[in-house]
């Protein structure tokens, strides 16, 4: 797999963390999946003050978050979890938006979508410049969450549209947040998903993160909120105490977590054997 890194394109974990970490995903599944057990996993990491918030639509594309801009419809489940426990209301974009001094909102594109670049384009970037203008939090960051390519024996309609060849829907992915989303130099941080999930498929774990071929699991779930506390807080990992309920986290796996997640804070667009 190429590296398709050039310079300045890291963005993973250049956040100057303060001890808090309030966060708003613009998303859809994939966005609940990886936010899942954030909380726990910060928490224990020693994060002091957490906050996380997401707008959640089904298959939620960028174009369908931007028809929402600047309409009052209540559109999305709004989760929220500020004890380590999610609540849900309805909300529109610019309540959800507005609901706290979110220290980064995130974005992404629905998964079907993720390597294609004509989904980006114009949309990309009016929802992009929305979203900096709706912040309230003027030095407030603006995240790219880069999703993964769906399991080898997934069914979903759209894998044809990559050959249904996961390493292929993986390079795509990358070559469209190359192109897209960090050529544009509108986003502070990546969370390279994509990546740490995949370098974790090449450990002995296997391709066993998806609960259906396209969302994630458990351990899916747990594996990519470690992308996230790395992405956002630059925290180095160690391992964490929580364990998810029911998942059996042995040494090696936890180290095969934590190595996968720092080989994709250090290569984001890029595989590590």
């Amino acid at each position: 797999m190429s590296d398709f890194r050039h310079d300045n394109t890291n963005l993973t974990g250049k956040r100057r963390f303060d001890g808090t970490l309030k966060v708003l995903a613009v998303g859809n599944s994939f966005s609940v999946n990886t936010m899942q057990y954030l909380y726990q996993i910060a928490e224990a990491a020693g994060v002091r003050q957490i906050v996380l918030g997401d707008l959640y639509i089904g298959g939620c594309s960028i174009r369908r978050h931007l028809d929402n801009v600047g309409s009052s419809e209540q559109a999305y489940e709004y989760y929220k979890n500020t004890a380590g426990t999610w609540t849900m209301r309805p909300a529109s974009l610019a309540e959800g938006v507005a609901d706290e001094d979110w220290d980064v909102i995130t974005l992404q594109q629905c998964s079907p979508d993720s390597g294609l670049p004509e989904t980006y384009g114009a949309d990309f970037l009016s929802m992009t410049e929305h979203l900096r203008r709706m912040r309230t939090k003027k030095d407030g960051l603006l995240a790219w969450h880069m999703t993964w390519a769906f399991a080898r024996n997934a069914d979903h309609p759209a894998f044809g549209r990559y050959g249904c060849d996961q390493m292929r829907m993986y390079a795509a992915i990358c070559e469209a947040v190359r192109d897209q989303v960090l050529s544009s130099g509108l986003y502070d941080i990546l969370i390279p998903c994509g990546t740490s999930l995949q370098n974790l498929r090449g450990t002995f774990v296997g391709d066993t993160l998806n609960a259906d071929g396209y969302h994630l699991n458990t351990l899916g779930c747990f594996a990519a909120g470690h992308m996230w506390l790395r992405a956002l807080t630059g925290l180095p990992l160690a391992g964490t105490p929580f364990r998810p309920e029911g998942l059996d986290v042995s040494p090696a796996l936890s180290q095969a977590i934590v190595r996968s997640v720092e080989d994709a804070a250090a290569s984001p667009l890029a595989v590590t054997a």
